[in-house]
Formats: C-alpha cells, sequence, structure tokens
C-alpha cells in the first residue's frame, strides 16, 4: 500500500484553511450586516448605500471561493 501520509496531512490542512477562510468571511459579513442595520436605523442612506455594496462585493466573493472549492473537491469514493 502506498503511503498516502503527506497526501493526508496536506488535505487536512487545507481543510484547516478553507475553514478559517470560511470563518472570516462570515465574520465580515456579520459586521456589515450590523452597519447596514445601523445606517438603516439613522437613516443615513450614504452609507447604507456605500454598505450594501460592500456587502454585494464579499457576497460575490464568497459564492466565488465556494464554487472554486466545490469544483475542484473530488466526490467521496464509494463505500464497500
Amino acid at each position: 500500500m502506498a503511503d498516502l501520509s503527506g497526501i493526508k496531512s496536506q488535505v487536512e490542512t487545507t481543510t484547516s484553511v478553507e475553514a478559517s477562510a470560511a470563518a472570516l468571511i462570515n465574520g465580515f459579513q456579520a459586521k456589515l450586516d450590523a452597519a447596514i442595520a445601523e445606517a438603516v436605523t439613522a437613516n443615513d442612506n450614504a452609507d447604507l448605500s456605500a454598505l450594501t455594496g460592500l456587502s454585494n462585493e464579499l457576497k460575490a466573493s464568497s459564492d466565488d471561493l465556494a464554487s472554486a472549492v466545490a469544483a475542484n473537491t473530488p466526490a467521496a469514493p464509494p463505500t464497500a
């Protein structure tokens, strides 16, 4: 049987990095959502417009990252 320890280690590292990136992006999104709510409450249309634009950019970037990860994640092998 081939030694897969190097590949296994790389997969574990990559999975950990991807989870950290997802947590970071979700944290940014939560902060933006809170700032948007505050701008709505304050009736601050300039901030609301700017924050909504940033939120949309972050969502698009997050969606691109999710698509790339999904496209490059091999299907699980069938179980015996």
